[in-house]
């Protein structure tokens, strides 16, 4: 995988997000690495902010969406107390500094750099592979990290990042070999959600990249793409918001999301809906003995709609759908079939899970300056 610098600093950011991913991804193990994720996260913000400033010309739109960005960002990170939010901005604003490819090839290459040390932690006794017993009897591992299912997700996301990179030039056993580590992942992990969201992201790359059944800039899509986040997390704050406990329909849905719908009512009941956001308090209390893990007290926010709203505000929310939405527009308009399928799941994986605005693992929002400052393609953007 060769990557091929422009200029300095596009070299300086590709090196302090690789450095960022690697440190966060460690963090995210059972090694906590708290105090250096924060030596990090400073000195990152300090060279994105010096970066931004040598880079002399913008447009006045660009420049517009940067700052609100900014701001927005910046009272949601003041509110929560994620201080996070604010790299994660500068990472975005930033971005269109480095070509998106390049971006991606850093991305890919310091998660699998990330996942090889974790794993050979587990298995040099450095860090424990906590497994989690279900009442099927069923043994989940969490292979090094904190919660079992962050390592479905993580390679979810490096999965979605290697198929746009390889674009239409994907051959049918590398289609294999992901369906293959897609089932490895949900024997060792026991996660569905990412089991089955893999296996859509292969029938979606077969049918529209593969078959290229289906040209995603027809009047239809072009239409309705666009409205897919508003509506989808529309629907979702309903559905929290509506949930009774009473009803045959929505316990039974209840429990299929495990206990999601009862978990986001209670935080709709706990904290209101505010412009700019606010701390919430999550936890889980959890028996530990001999690696095994039962959660006895257990409150989380899972969907990133509903934190978004209720932790981030409706300012973040409206810029961080503005984005995505933006991102669909622009996909559909170019037939960008490899980040439309990407788009689509962060879509529907948003719905259950938090991690539509985390860099780390999920880099596609810093794909927003690029193309909204430029209205040439980003095949053609990297050949700048």
């Amino acid at each position: 995988m060769k990557i091929k610098y422009r200029d300095e600093k596009e070299i300086g950011f590709l090196c302090v997000y690789a450095i960022y991913i690697f440190v966060y991804l460690l963090n995210s193990s059972m090694l906590q690495l708290n105090k250096l994720l924060e030596y990090v996260t400073v000195v990152a913000a300090i060279v994105l902010i010096l970066l931004f400033l040598l880079k002399r010309k913008y447009k006045k739109r660009e420049f517009f969406i940067g700052v609100l960005s900014f701001i927005v960002f910046a009272f949601a990170a003041h509110s929560t107390g994620k201080d996070q939010l604010l790299l994660f901005v500068l990472f975005i604003v930033c971005s269109s500094m480095a070509s998106w490819k390049k971006i991606l090839k850093v991305s890919l290459g310091t998660i699998i750099c990330s996942l090889v040390c974790i794993f050979n932690a587990v298995n040099s006794g450095v860090i424990q592979d906590y497994t989690y017993l279900h009442h099927e009897g069923v043994t989940a591992h969490s292979g090094g990290f904190v919660y079992y299912t962050t390592l479905p997700y993580i390679v979810m996301y490096a999965i979605l990042i290697y198929l746009y990179l390889r674009g239409e030039k994907i051959k049918w056993i590398e289609v294999g070999v992901i369906f293959a580590i897609s089932y490895e992942m949900y024997q060792y992990s026991t996660t569905k959600l990412t089991w089955y969201l893999s296996l859509g992201i292969l029938v979606l790359e077969i049918i529209l990249v593969k078959f290229d059944c289906i040209q995603i800039d027809n009047f239809v899509i072009r239409k309705v793409g666009p409205w897919l986040f508003p509506v989808i997390g529309l629907i979702t704050i309903l559905c929290c918001w509506f949930y009774k406990a009473s009803s045959t329909f929505w316990f039974g849905l209840n429990v299929t999301l495990g206990n999601r719908l009862g978990l986001a009512q209670k935080a709709f009941a706990e904290y209101p809906i505010t412009l700019f956001g606010q701390y919430i308090e999550m936890y889980g209390q959890a028996d530990v003995a001999f690696g095994n893990v039962s959660y006895t007290k257990y409150f989380y926010i899972d969907s990133g709609y509903i934190y978004a709203i209720l932790g981030y505000g409706v300012l973040f929310t409206l810029v961080v759908i503005f984005m995505y939405s933006y991102l669909i527009y622009y996909a559909t308009k170019r037939n960008d079939k490899n980040l439309f399928i990407w788009l689509i799941i962060v879509l529907v994986f948003t719905v259950v899970n938090n991690t539509w605005v985390s860099l780390a693992v999920n880099p596609v929002l810093m794909c927003f300056p690029i193309v909204f400052r430029s209205r040439n393609s980003m095949e053609e953007r990297d050949k700048i």
